[in-house]
């Protein structure tokens, strides 16, 4: 079997560089922020229905 590993011999300008890693940064920012609001979402529904159960106990007293 023959494996060749292929150089790329063209460097890419360091400006082209830094905005390929910016943007991976802002997606891999974008993909946190959105894996982070499902729990938040998930939470927050929970707090507000024991909040909800709450009062509705107390009104019935």
């Amino acid at each position: 079997m023959n494996l060749t590993i292929q150089n790329d011999s063209r460097k890419k300008p360091l400006k082209a560089q830094i905005m390929r890693s910016l943007k991976q940064l802002t997606c891999f920012g974008w993909e946190q922020a959105l894996s982070c609001l499902f729990p938040v979402a998930i939470f927050a529904s929970l707090a507000i229905t024991q909040f909800q159960l709450h009062f509705s106990s107390n009104a019935y007293k």
